[in-house]
């Protein structure tokens, strides 16, 4: 089974998900816009990047398992 989570935009509820099917899935794949956090849910462009760094430090512990893809919001910059 594979566990498909997209469109973070800063927000955590993939810990969740995770937590409640890691030892359910064989796969895990992030299918991007992980920045770009929506003005209106109070997620700072900060908080959004730290967040993002949970995400690469669960890829690193889980390489096989996790995969990260790019989005549609992969180009999108801002200034911190």
């Amino acid at each position: 089974m594979i566990l498909c989570i997209g469109d973070l935009h800063g927000r955590t509820f993939w810990k969740k998900a995770v937590e409640d099917n890691i030892d359910k899935v064989d796969k895990i794949i992030f299918i991007g816009d992980y920045l770009d956090p929506y003005p209106f849910e109070g997620i700072t462009r900060k908080d959004a990047i730290r967040n993002f760094q949970e995400v690469i430090e669960f890829k690193r512990g889980s390489p096989e398992k996790v995969t990260l893809l790019l989005g549609n919001h992969k180009f999108i910059s801002f200034k911190l």
